[in-house]
């Protein structure tokens, strides 16, 4: 056959790829796996530890945040209590109103015991503990030098009432604090010891600083008091003080 004349039938299909197509396996799917589903919990409904220790700490800072704010309201609405000071007595452990000092007696110490009766009114709806009270007193010709005073702690105020007590004072002098004996002269004064009978009331002043907690908060203040009080020395019994005072003669 002449292959100039040879040609190509119509009826004859023209070849295609043989390779067939892939198709998809029964098990895979035909939507790719969402980025967010591979970290989800590995157990559907159930809480994570990572989710539950979020919320146990996001609970404990709401608690805290309502406490600061109900401590904060109570602090701004509190009231500072008011303390009268209702004079002098006998001292509330019984100690006498006037003892020499064992051991120092040569020396010519002593003191003079006392109570403070004061009253507390409390406005506030909470009660109050005074943690610390402390009194520092002065003799008003020494007014900067400390003679004596005294201590309480917790004392219970309760809330919107008024309370009572009886605050342990004593005046300790102390010659060695005394150079030039000028509280010892006024003291012998005022108690008719030096040549004239006449007596005339001791007076001493003091700070009270008492020490409060509101919501665990510490609140002091200092409060300046004076006490007026009659003379509990009696003729004799500062020997050793006449036996100074003549060798100051």
């Amino acid at each position: 056959m002449d292959e100039r004349n040879a040609s190509v039938s119509p009826s004859t299909p023209i070849p295609t790829s043989t390779r067939a197509p892939v198709s998809a396996s029964p098990h895979e799917s035909s939507n790719p796996t969402p980025a967010s589903d591979m970290t989800s919990s590995p157990y559907p409904g159930r809480t994570t530890p990572e989710h539950y220790n979020s919320e146990q700490t996001r609970g404990q800072d709401q608690v805290i945040i309502v406490l600061a704010v109900v401590a904060g309201i109570l602090v701004a609405l509190f009231q500072m209590p008011t303390v009268t000071f209702n004079g002098p007595t006998d001292d509330p452990t019984g100690l006498p109103r006037f003892q020499r000092l064992s051991g120092n007696e040569s020396l010519g110490a002593f003191n003079i015991n006392l109570g403070l009766n004061f009253t507390v009114i409390n406005p506030n709806v909470e009660g109050l503990t005074f943690e610390k009270i402390k009194a520092t007193a002065y003799y008003p010709v020494a007014p900067d030098r400390p003679l004596g005073g005294g201590n309480m702690t917790n004392l219970r105020i309760n809330p919107a009432a008024t309370t009572r007590f009886i605050f342990p004072f004593q005046i300790h002098y102390d010659p060695l604090v005394d150079p030039n004996f000028t509280i010892l002269l006024d003291l012998m004064t005022k108690c008719g010891l030096l040549g004239s009978s006449r007596k005339e009331d001791i007076r001493v002043n003091y700070d009270l600083k008492p020490t409060v907690r509101v919501i665990g908060i510490p609140i002091s203040f200092t409060i300046h008091q004076s006490t007026s009080f009659p003379c509990p020395i009696q003729s004799g019994g500062l020997l050793m003080a006449n036996r100074i005072l003549s060798s100051l003669s």
